[in-house]
């Protein structure tokens, strides 16, 4: 066994380089090889990047491609993501990210004394411009104050994805993923590159038992997402169609449709369960954690979801999708060829993004992608059933 017995020299207190260093104790590697730094066992933290992001947990999911990206590219690196509450909750689960910050004071201060060789900020917010034009870098990308006080982009390189944001013209012409778009504003390369989840085994131990509590685990599982955050209402797919579309796929031998949905979604979740009470359709019932309703979408044969959060972890487990995505342009959605995008023919319509405030559950009941038929979507959950991909874009008459 190497052993070390000097003590800390004064240059490394002064300028400390490994990743497991904490300061006020000796750290877990120092403790298993009883050494000190700097020793053959240091690991060095390499290039440093900072991401910004402060979306749902949808958009942050898709932004960690940029991690796995920057990953690849530098080894050793050490990534820091600041996000807010909803973010921390999915960069758990995504093994590119090194240190999780929330949004809280503290850690804004305490980055403003922190150097980084990059920084890719995609939130556009004052505090989240400033900090990024504060924090020292020689490399910005994305989204920054300039002196008038106002969002401007950090890089040229990064202008498309601004225009993506502010210019509805240019986002109904736009035929790039967002993955893509996300990649080019950082300088990086369009490859198809994946999304990454890593999920938790004690989250996957529940979903299996959960299911073999229902007796369902033999069966071919189609995870029906009901809905998204009521400010997002209108992204969703109506809830009498998924009612509809659970009835067709429960005559399929073999097959079991599944309902899906989160906290805010428990009265559509809870009025689709009355109405299918009959047909003895599970659930997951809408109380789970976020790694727990991962492990079930996980456990789906294929998943028919609207523009959520769902569908893009779905895509990140590499599960079959069937994705409702009028009037949003299809080409937005990288399945990666594992699914089917079902669209409405007609123009880009801008108010697909406006919020929604103080919905009632008459409302969502109300409300979704009319244009988008059942009998187009359990078609394509048919297909995707019997591995069919052909025609991958198809739209809804």
């Amino acid at each position: 066994m190497h052993t070390q017995k000097n003590r800390y020299p004064l240059s490394y207190l002064l300028n400390p380089t490994c990743r497991f260093f904490n300061g006020y104790k000796p750290c877990r590697v120092a403790l298993a090889h009883h050494t000190t730094c700097p020793s053959p066992y240091c690991t060095p933290i390499g290039k440093r990047l900072l991401i910004i992001e402060m979306g749902g947990i949808g958009s942050v999911l898709r932004t960690t491609i940029v991690g796995d990206e920057f990953k690849r590219q530098h080894n050793p690196s050490q990534i820091t993501f600041l996000t807010n509450k909803e973010g921390i909750q999915i960069l758990k689960y995504c093994p590119s990210v090194d240190r999780i910050l929330s949004d809280d004071p503290i850690n804004l201060l305490t980055l403003l004394s922190e150097k980084f060789d990059f920084i890719y900020n995609f939130e556009v917010n004052p505090v989240t411009l400033s900090l990024t034009h504060l924090i020292e870098s020689p490399i910005k990308f994305g989204f920054e104050m300039n002196h008038n006080g106002l969002p401007k982009i950090a890089s040229p390189v990064s202008t498309d994805l601004y225009r993506f944001q502010i210019d509805d013209k240019f986002r109904e012409e736009n035929k790039k993923p967002i993955q893509q778009l996300l990649l080019e504003s950082v300088g990086m390369k369009w490859k198809n590159q994946p999304i990454h989840l890593l999920l938790d085994k004690n989250d996957s131990e529940y979903a299996m038992n959960y299911l073999k509590k229902l007796k369902i685990q033999r069966y071919k599982i189609i995870g029906l997402n009901l809905g998204s955050k009521k400010k997002h209402a209108r992204k969703r797919w109506p809830i009498d169609y998924f009612i509809k579309l659970a009835e067709e796929l429960n005559k399929i031998p073999g097959v079991k449709p599944f309902l899906l949905g989160g906290p805010e979604e428990t009265e559509i979740y809870n009025h689709a369960v009355q109405k299918l009470r009959k047909f003895n359709i599970p659930g997951n019932q809408c109380n789970n954690t976020l790694g727990q309703f991962m492990a079930l979408l996980n456990n789906c044969e294929v998943v028919v979801s609207a523009t959520t959060f769902a569908l893009f972890a779905a895509i990140a487990l590499k599960i079959k999708t069937v994705a409702i995505c009028s009037p949003k342009p299809y080409c937005e959605i990288e399945n990666y060829e594992m699914g089917l995008k079902i669209t409405s023919p007609g123009k880009y319509n801008p108010l697909y993004s406006t919020k929604i405030e103080n919905l009632t559950l008459d409302d969502e009941l109300k409300i979704g992608l009319k244009n988008i038929s059942v009998k187009d979507v359990l078609e394509a959950t048919y297909d995707l059933l019997h591995d069919s991909f052909m025609n991958p874009v198809r739209f809804s008459s």
